[in-house]
């Protein structure tokens, strides 16, 4: 566990959506991060949002390594990329899990940063046989190599930001 700003981060989200115009649902899975070959340091980060949001980037069929993605889409959100870096993650995305849904059960390729931005009491996230409540200005870092899924039980939107780390 680590310790967050939270607010500056969630500052940074909102400042990305609105001056990228990417309001939408809001972040459902908003990626953070882009690989060298898609890099384009000119390029209107909202194409790679669209690329991001019609499945590209989702499931492990990946045209390229993860592990590859690790260039900033959206280089003015400085605190967000502050803590990106810290953690060493990449394939980085913003996740939403709205109120009274559930996520599949899954295991990923490798572990994972939370870095819970909004949350609420009925929020859960199980790992194998273990319920965890993620707390807001923490980051945890997660085994989901192995069985886990995610629940919101309450009414407001639950906001994490999620990056891949080597186990």
């Amino acid at each position: 566990k680590n310790s967050i700003n939270t607010e500056g981060i969630a500052r940074d989200i909102n400042t990305i959506i609105k001056k990228y115009d990417l309001q939408g649902e809001g972040p459902g899975g908003l990626c953070l991060q882009i690989s060298l070959q898609s890099y384009k340091p000119d390029a209107d980060p909202r194409e790679e949002w669209q690329r991001s949001n019609n499945g590209s980037y989702t499931g492990l069929n990946l045209s390229r390594s993860q592990e590859e993605f690790i260039y900033p889409l959206f280089p003015e959100a400085k605190l967000l990329n502050h803590y990106i870096n810290k953690f060493g993650m990449y394939r980085t995305r913003v996740m939403s899990l709205m109120p009274s849904k559930v996520m599949s059960i899954h295991r990923d390729p490798t572990p994972r940063i939370h870095i819970p931005i909004s949350t609420n009491d009925g929020c859960r996230m199980i790992i194998e046989d273990q319920c965890y409540h993620l707390k807001s200005g923490l980051a945890y870092w997660t085994d989901t190599t192995l069985e886990h899924t995610a629940f919101n039980g309450g009414k407001q939107r639950r906001t994490h930001i999620v990056g891949c780390v080597k186990s």
